[in-house]
């Protein structure tokens, strides 16, 4: 390495000048609007997608902690009974109260009555 910088054959040329930057559009009042009530229906449709799942779950730990106690004769104070019931009963609750949040949301999109 003799210490020579070694330069390319194109760089004494000049970069080509640089294209003025586009605008951003303005958007209007209308477009926002929809896509808010647009990711809002989304939303509310998730919320009662997943309150449908919470309460299947909710059902099965349920019926678990039924059959357990009456077949197999485990009380209600047996651990896996309690919590069974007890987590089958809360999922079963919060799904309820989750369907109701995303029927509310869904009801105020088809209505516009948000804005």
């Amino acid at each position: 390495m003799s210490g020579k910088k070694v330069t390319s054959p194109n760089s004494d040329r000049q970069s080509p000048p640089k294209q003025p930057k586009a605008k951003k559009r303005i958007r209007t009042w209308e477009e926002v609007e929809a896509h808010v009530y647009d990711r809002i229906y989304l939303f509310a449709t998730r919320f009662i997608i997943f309150s449908v799942i919470g309460v299947v779950f909710g059902f099965i730990s349920t019926i678990y902690g039924v059959l357990s106690f009456i077949f197999l004769g485990l009380p209600l104070q047996e651990i896996t009974t309690f919590i069974a019931l007890f987590i089958g009963v809360g999922a079963i609750a919060a799904s309820f109260i989750l369907l109701a949040w995303g029927l509310f949301w869904r009801k105020k999109v088809e209505n516009r009555t948000i804005f």
